[in-house]
């Protein structure tokens, strides 16, 4: 409707060329135009997408789900430790004077961030928690031409600087590995922008992975901390609240579950590395779907609540989901 009534008001008389249409008319009534446009798309980004017009089951549906999580509503500065301020925060249990452990990761590993402090305050620990989206939690980056790990290169150098506390004992990393080990987006993504080692040489690029993951693992380990490594949830073809909500807004229902053949089909390249590195001193691999799967499907709704936020990052619920595996990150393993 917008665009009609641009054409007709503002786009005609500027190409007709009427005399009683002038530059500062058709400028004004242009500049209207673009302002019914910004103050449109603010409220729908306001409101969520204009969620009213869902019914109210797909609205509650909705509501469950965050759009984003943001560290700060779990994560907290220290005043008086502000050195990499802009690198971390620390999450747990907040009383505690020393920094135990840290959580070393990417987006996957911020999905997981609210669940991973609740159980930390639990067990009595703090932790500094190093999270940047989109990159992986691997030394060595800097080695690479170009820019295309600069934003990831802060992380790296906060993780090191925090090994040189000594009351740091456990470094736990949680990461979308295969996004890393292949180069790639899950099947039918494509919105993701992913930094590769190697360009237009799959095989290289999982070479290179394999390589910076086994010399990161070994350098901490070598440091005598334990290293926990928490491999990938399994990745939807699809977004999940998005599917749900069409589905129910059309009376449908289905089985939004993926096979575990799929999922171990993406994980092919990072599997074996990863049983590699759990035969290490001091180095042990725990895996989400082993909660999250059966040895058919992997889940992605549990008594309607969904799993998920998107189509690869688990949703609170769904984070909330591995407290027993996040207790056991946090757990010496002679324990």
């Amino acid at each position: 409707m917008l665009s009609a009534l641009t054409w007709a008001f503002v786009e005609q008389p500027a190409r007709k060329r009427r005399a009683d249409v002038t530059q500062r008319r058709v400028f004004i009534t242009g500049g209207a135009a673009i302002a019914l446009c910004l103050i449109a798309g603010l409220s729908i980004t306001q409101t969520h997408g204009v969620v009213w017009r869902l019914s109210p089951a797909a609205q509650a549906f909705a509501a469950s789900v965050p759009i984003k999580i943001r560290a700060k509503t779990f994560c907290k500065k220290d005043a008086a430790n502000e050195t990499h301020a802009e690198s971390y925060c620390y999450i747990g249990d907040m009383q505690k004077a020393e920094t135990s452990f840290v959580l070393w990761g990417d987006s996957h590993a911020l999905a997981a961030g609210g669940a991973f402090s609740n159980v930390a305050e639990a067990l009595g620990r703090r932790g500094a928690f190093v999270v940047t989206g989109g990159c992986p939690p691997l030394l060595g980056l800097e080695a690479f031409p170009g820019n295309r790990f600069t934003k990831c290169l802060g992380s790296a150098s906060a993780v090191s600087k925090l090994l040189e506390q000594p009351s740091v004992r456990d470094v736990v990393i949680m990461a979308r590995w295969a996004l890393y080990a292949e180069g790639t987006g899950n099947a039918g993504e494509t919105n993701v922008s992913v930094r590769r080692f190697v360009e237009a040489d799959e095989k290289r690029n999982r070479a290179e992975f394999v390589r910076l993951l086994r010399e990161t693992v070994a350098a901490i380990a070598a440091t005598g901390r334990r290293v926990t490594l928490l491999a990938s949830v399994p990745e939807l073809p699809y977004n999940l609240p998005s599917a749900v909500i069409k589905d129910m807004m059309h009376g449908r229902t289905r089985d939004y579950s993926i096979s575990r053949a799929t999922f171990e089909s993406r994980q092919a390249g990072v599997r074996g590395v990863l049983a590699e590195l759990s035969t290490l001193p001091g180095v042990r691999v725990l895996y989400p779907d082993r909660i999250l799967c059966d040895e058919k499907s992997c889940q992605t709704l549990e008594n309607g609540a969904a799993l998920y936020m998107d189509d690869d990052h688990l949703s609170p619920r769904g984070a909330e989901k591995l407290k027993s595996m996040l207790q056991e990150a946090l757990t010496p393993a002679t324990q």
